[in-house]
Order: structure tokens, then C-alpha cells, then sequence
């Protein structure tokens, strides 16, 4: 008789906790929920209550520069916070050649930015989301030191986005970047 009240006891106890539990955790994705609703209210307002002249100097409008792979290549004028598919899209998609395994689809553009498509080609790719410090030296004008760099990058700031944002790596700019852009994937 001891041990049915002991298990009744227990089986309610575990019960109110796990209710308290759920409760806690449907309260935290409602107020998540909620401050995601007033963030996107927000960013619909301040767009909407802004002139055209007012959208460069807030940043809604940001221009892409799409080159490599592309069908069209040029200049393209977006909202900010679009999706770099959607650009492609808007250029007329990739070209035939283009490689598939050199860029994100669903990386969110937040400013203006020169991205290029690199075309597929039969080296083998190195790819900077998971090579390691003595593979990334194999790449042209990348020494054991920037190649430590960029590994040190990645593993503070998590995996590259697109392949532009190697640039975002102490001592890798422009020039670089366009002599290594054909040999990287994500």
C-alpha cells in the first residue's frame, strides 16, 4: 500500500513539474514569437514611412553586382535582407557553367556588394568551409599564415556564407580574393 501511494505521489509530482515545464517553454516561443512580429512590424514601418530618398540613407535598398556564371550580369537594385537566390533569379538565373557549390542561395544580403559566381571547372575545389590550414596553403598566394587566419576565422565566427566573405579576413582583399575565387567552394 506504501509503495502505490509512494508511486502516485511521485507520477503527480513528475506530472505538475512537466506541465510546468511546457508551460515555461510555450511561454518563451510566444514571447519569441512575439518580439519576431514586432521586429518585422518594425522593418515593414520604417520601410513603408520612408521616401525614396530616405531608402538609400536608411539601407532598405542596397545594390548587388552579379558577375562570373551569371546569364546577366550587372548591377541590381534590392531590398535589403533579400535572399541572394532571388537576385539570381532577377539576373536570369546561372549560367550552364556555373558551380553549384560556390555560393549560398539563401544567404540574406544586408548590403550593398559585388558577389561573383565562379564557373565549374575540373580542379578539384578547396573548400574553405572545411579545409584545413595545410590544404588552404595550397591556394594560391595564401601562405601557412593566412591559411591559419582563415581557419581561425571560421572557427570563431562559424562556417562562410558565400565566398566573398573570405574578404572579411585580416590580410585577404580584393586582389586576392580574385586570384583564389576560382579555386574555393563553400
Amino acid at each position: 500500500m506504501k509503495t502505490i501511494l509512494v508511486t502516485a505521489i511521485l507520477t503527480v509530482v513528475f506530472l505538475v513539474g512537466l506541465t510546468f515545464i511546457e508551460s515555461k517553454r510555450q511561454e518563451n516561443l510566444n514571447r519569441i514569437a512575439l518580439e519576431y512580429q514586432q521586429a518585422l512590424t518594425e522593418v515593414s514601418t520604417n520601410s513603408s514611412s520612408t521616401s525614396s530618398d530616405d531608402e538609400n540613407e536608411s539601407g532598405s535598398t542596397i545594390e548587388i553586382t552579379l558577375s562570373g556564371a551569371i546569364n546577366n550580369e550587372g548591377k541590381y537594385s534590392v531590398d535589403q535582407y533579400t535572399f541572394l537566390y532571388e537576385v539570381i533569379e532577377k539576373a536570369g538565373g546561372l549560367s550552364d557553367e556555373a558551380d553549384d557549390y560556390a555560393y549560398n542561395g539563401d544567404y540574406v544580403l544586408e548590403k550593398s556588394m559585388e558577389i561573383y559566381i565562379p564557373k565549374t571547372n575540373n580542379n578539384n575545389k578547396i573548400s574553405i568551409n572545411s579545409a584545413d590550414a595545410l590544404t588552404l596553403d595550397l591556394l594560391p598566394g595564401i601562405g601557412s599564415t593566412l591559411a591559419n587566419r582563415i581557419v581561425e576565422y571560421r572557427d570563431s565566427n562559424g562556417n562562410f556564407e558565400i565566398l566573398e566573405n573570405i574578404k572579411s579576413v585580416d590580410g585577404i582583399g580584393d586582389a586576392l580574393y580574385k586570384k583564389i575565387r576560382d579555386y574555393i567552394k563553400l
